[in-house]
């Protein structure tokens, strides 16, 4: 008797996509200047060089954390996801100056909504660079990340949460 295998395979359903929150280049993750990004030490995702200062809502979700500072966002997607925008390398230590918030922790925020007014000079003057983090802190187990570099407008579709 030969027993025969059949190999199933399962088309990964799209869970979600983030649009791009900036006007600009999106660049791989591991090229950040912050090696805490560029090793995915924080978790998976993209980096964006801002070619202006109004940054959105990447996606729907809740504002789970605001930085003191100013420069980082945490929204909470679902139960299994959150992200982590972090605006500008080495920004901390600018304490606010030059980043407009336009949203409170809590808050609910709808793909497109405007987080930061950001003054992209004064950060590139400032900072170690202006470039914009987008990192999942957490994410569901198995779930993979398709994304698209180069130059973007918002609203473009930058990456896509697979599993």
């Amino acid at each position: 008797m030969i027993l025969r295998i059949k190999k199933l395979f399962w088309k990964q359903k799209t869970q979600f996509e983030l649009e791009c929150l900036v006007n600009g280049e999106v660049m791989p993750i591991e090229e950040a200047s912050d090696s805490m990004f560029a090793h995915k030490l924080m978790g998976d995702g993209i980096m964006i060089r801002p070619y202006d200062g109004v940054v959105v809502a990447p996606c729907d979700g809740v504002i789970s954390m605001i930085y003191p500072t100013k420069h980082a966002i945490g929204i909470t997607i679902d139960d299994n996801t959150q992200i982590l925008i972090h605006f500008g390398t080495d920004s901390a230590k600018l304490n606010g100056k030059g980043f407009e918030l336009l949203v409170r922790p809590n808050q609910e925020v709808k793909v497109g909504d405007v987080l930061w007014n950001a003054d992209l000079k004064y950060i590139k003057d400032n900072a170690l660079d202006e470039n914009i983090i987008v990192v999942f802190t957490k994410i569901k187990d198995g779930a993979e990340l398709e994304k698209k570099y180069g130059k973007m407008q918002c609203h473009d579709m930058m990456l896509r949460v697979k599993g």
